[in-house]
């Protein structure tokens, strides 16, 4: 229905992700591989970064033991907005 023209195929359009912004630095991780495996722990910048999906779905974020902000969309909307985004899936974990 709406035309999408920023595009990027490492994931379908549609599919939802979960994303964090971290200063100039932006991330979105899968959501179907974030909820499978439970959390998602990653040094970026000198900083741990986590992501933690609690005991009724949700997913909360943490930058070492302060909470961030968490957005939940599709790769689409996510991507037009941080073409520069890096991409945790199944395949780069």
């Amino acid at each position: 229905m709406f035309p999408v023209s920023a595009q990027d195929a490492r994931l379908h359009a549609k599919k939802v992700v979960y994303g964090v912004e971290l200063g100039d630095y932006s991330l979105a991780v899968d959501s179907e591989w974030l909820l499978q495996s439970g959390s998602w722990e990653h040094d970026i910048g000198g900083q741990s970064v986590r992501l933690q999906v609690d005991d009724a779905g949700g997913v909360h974020g943490f930058a070492g033991e302060k909470a961030i902000p968490v957005h939940r969309m599709f790769w689409f909307a996510w991507y037009s907005f941080h073409p520069d985004t890096s991409l945790i899936d199944q395949r780069n974990h």
